[in-house]
């Protein structure tokens, strides 16, 4: 049975051992973009907010650039999130390389799961994003012609 199990065990490790480099790279490329994402969140609210703005027509409010850089700052977290999650994955495929137990190869497939899961729902909330704009944009462009009409 002991055979069995660790057999069993290195057929299913091996795989994931040769992807693990490319997690901890993919995961650290993630934190690096989610820095200089905050980093632009946080100039973006700091220079427009004391900036003087141009008087003359198109003038845009303060408020349009802060509202910027909390787009930026959600877009920082979005990205951040999920590089967590993929970082304790592949940390969690190292403890399988020190400590190589069932129990250990289980966690390391929870943090897999953890990870998909977040993937998952940002992609359904995208979806429903996109839907809900191009719906937008299709009754904005009825209420346009209907005005031309008018």
């Amino acid at each position: 049975m002991h055979d069995i199990a660790e057999h069993l065990g290195e057929t299913l490790v091996a795989p994931l051992r040769r992807t693990r480099p490319w997690m901890k790279f993919v995961a650290i490329v993630g934190f690096i973009e989610s820095g200089f994402a905050l980093i632009g969140a946080l100039m973006i609210m700091t220079v427009f907010s004391i900036m003087p703005l141009p008087q003359q027509p198109p003038n845009m409010p303060h408020g349009f650039f802060v509202s910027m850089g909390l787009m930026e700052l959600i877009a920082a977290a979005l990205i951040f999130v999920p590089s967590l999650l993929l970082f304790r994955y592949a940390m969690s495929l190292d403890r399988i390389e020190k400590n190589g137990t069932l129990e250990t190869l289980a966690t390391a497939l929870e943090r897999q799961h953890a990870f998909w899961k977040f993937v998952g729902i940002c992609l359904i909330i995208g979806i429903c994003m996109w839907l809900l704009g191009m719906i937008a944009m299709i009754a904005f462009s009825f209420s346009m012609a209907a005005a031309q009409l008018h």
